[in-house]
């Protein structure tokens, strides 16, 4: 069973961000699955953390782009929380390449109840606006 299961209550109506967001969700399952097994594949999970990490970056920017063409007022604070997201995530990527402790399934975790908070509360606040 997904660590993360997509519920149509996260859903924006905006196709793209959706579709972005189930992958995220797809990412961090990976990444839970990796980490969590018997035998936890180091090197799968470095894959998928550089890969999580990187759609989160490619998501961003696609997420901010469609709020900066809709002139979205919430841009500036919702980049911060973007950055912010990302500044945490990066941290235990590096402690994990160092070779430092780092619980796994707490970056899943946290990763997993971001993401849900942040579409249900952010993101379709913002594509609520883009009906008017």
């Amino acid at each position: 069973m997904a660590y993360l299961e997509w519920n149509d209550s996260l859903a924006t109506g905006v196709e793209e961000i959706d579709e972005q967001h189930r992958m995220l969700f797809k990412l961090i399952n990976d990444l839970d699955a990796a980490a969590t097994g018997e035998a936890p594949d180091e090197d799968a999970v470095t894959d998928a953390m550089y890969t999580l990490s990187d759609y989160v970056a490619e998501h961003f920017g696609d997420e901010e782009a469609l709020m900066a063409e809709h002139g979205y007022p919430g841009l500036a604070a919702h980049h911060d929380m973007h950055q912010r997201l990302t500044a945490q995530t990066l941290r235990f990527m590096t402690q994990f390449v160092n070779g430092e402790p780092v619980s796994l399934a707490e970056l899943t975790e946290f990763l997993g109840n971001w993401l849900q908070g942040h579409i249900v509360e952010q993101d379709c606040r913002f594509a609520a606006t883009l009906g008017d």
